[in-house]
């Protein structure tokens, strides 16, 4: 990960407003729980890589969640943007007894390091694909597990994103599951993929449909015609409140012992 094509800085605030009305975090930790009882790893140590980590908000509740002893994680961390990269090693320093490693960018050639990579809703903004899926996979142990989720465009809130760049004539400028399942079949990956379901539900407020899109869209808002931009939620709104069911994917690759 040597960049990302959003930045995130100008939305924190938007991104905890969809964090708090979102059951997205607390269906993707039960996913993921699901995919490592279906796959586990085994009783040694755990050496997990968590690509995008952000602030670590979603890290802590997932090693809370995974139920391994402190002394059993070896925890490593890739996150391009300086103070979330610091905030991440203080808040996840406590949750394992080794020194919590990170890094801004994944390096190349990385081998045979580690027992899980993670992923979560990262991989949007990552503007080398497939190049970064690749080192990933190609870091982990024989019989390692890469988990990962992103959504595709179906997803209500990619089609906002969809909608919005059509009004500004231009492509969407993210990737989607579909990009990401297209660089898997590339790499010749072979991967599992499941559904999981999540709901957005707050007031209908012009603040708070303002703070979603701005989430959504970033510095592309002010581009958009504000009445155009509050309409996209038009059809979500019942009853004063703006309710949205959503689905993204999650999937986990295995590395075989025969892979490259």
């Amino acid at each position: 990960m040597t960049a990302t094509e959003k930045d995130f800085a100008p939305i924190q605030s938007d991104y905890e407003f969809f964090v708090t009305h979102a059951t997205e975090a607390e269906a993707d930790l039960a996913a993921y729980l699901d995919w490592l009882r279906e796959c586990p790893l085994g009783a040694g140590p755990v050496r997990i890589l968590d690509f995008g980590c952000g602030p670590g908000t979603f890290t802590e509740p997932f090693l809370d969640r995974a139920g391994w002893p402190a002394g059993q994680v070896e925890l490593t961390l890739v996150e391009p943007v300086d103070d979330y990269r610091r905030a991440a090693i203080e808040r996840l320093q406590g949750h394992v007894t080794s020194p919590v490693q990170a890094w801004a960018q994944l390096p190349e050639g990385l081998a045979d390091s580690f027992d899980l990579a993670l992923s979560n809703h990262v991989f949007y903004y990552v503007p080398a694909l497939r190049e970064e899926i690749a080192r990933i996979v190609h870091a982990l142990k024989p019989d390692g597990l890469f988990l990962a989720s992103i959504a595709g465009k179906e997803n209500v809130l990619i089609q906002i994103w969809i909608e919005a760049f059509a009004v500004l004539g231009r492509p969407v400028p993210y990737h989607t599951a579909e990009d990401f399942e297209d660089a898997l079949v590339a790499l010749a990956f072979p991967f599992r993929r499941r559904d999981v379901q999540y709901t957005l539900a707050f007031p209908d407020s012009e603040p708070n449909r303002w703070k979603i899109l701005h989430f959504l869209l970033g510095e592309h808002l002010e581009q958009l015609p504000r009445a155009t931009a509050l309409g996209f939620l038009d059809r979500f709104s019942i009853d004063q409140r703006i309710e949205m069911n959503a689905k993204h994917f999650q999937y986990c690759v295995r590395r075989s012992l025969g892979s490259p």
